[in-house]
């Protein structure tokens, strides 16, 4: 973390807080919005304070993150562990670029305010962590999703759920893949074509 950033974060009167990760703990340039729909771009938390990836290990640093109520995650740069996540139960809004090293989404179980997952590049077997994160909520406002350039098995986790606003997906000119993600019940679904490699 840079002197600058801990200077931000330890002088913060307001009790919410939203974190950035990137390689060297510097802010990061531009944010990309994933979203179709306006209000949830209004909506995504960007960053108020950056941390390096290392200041996850730092357990003073972290104890102060979480005295705050930490609405928002966005992560630039590749992890090992992104289990830290599930430690915000006030998180909203999770960002996840360069997600190649992200397996599964068991952090979301046991969140219950999040709206907003966006990730890139991850290789997941299931979505199951998303309908076990909805089930446990007493109220469940609707979500928004995207995965972008992800390799995703099992999405029948989100077949039937009747709470997702918006839907988008990255991927592969694939026909088939567009007719698997079209299955699931989302307000707002777009599939967004790359062109193969």
């Amino acid at each position: 973390m840079t002197e600058t950033e801990k200077e931000s974060l330890y002088l913060r009167k307001d009790r919410y807080v939203s974190i950035g990760i990137t390689e060297n703990g510097s802010p990061a340039g531009t944010v990309g919005v994933p979203w179709e729909v306006t209000a949830h771009a209004f909506n995504m938390k960007i960053p108020d304070v950056y941390i390096a990836p290392e200041d996850l290990n730092d357990e003073a640093l972290m104890d102060k993150i979480s005295s705050f109520h930490v609405t928002g995650c966005y992560v630039f740069t590749p992890l090992d562990d992104y289990g830290f996540i599930g430690k915000f139960k006030d998180i909203m809004d999770i960002y996840i670029v360069r997600g190649g090293n992200l397996k599964d989404l068991s952090f979301l179980c046991g969140l219950g305010e999040w709206m907003m997952l966006h990730v890139e590049g991850a290789h997941l077997n299931d979505l199951e962590p998303i309908r076990l994160s909805l089930k446990s909520r007493k109220t469940t406002p609707p979500i928004s999703l995207s995965f972008s350039g992800c390799t995703v098995g099992n999405i029948s986790a989100l077949y039937g759920l009747d709470h997702i606003s918006e839907l988008i997906i990255t991927g592969a000119d694939d026909n088939a893949e567009t007719a698997r993600w079209g299955k699931v019940c989302a307000h707002t679904f777009k599939y967004r074509k790359t062109s193969r490699q």
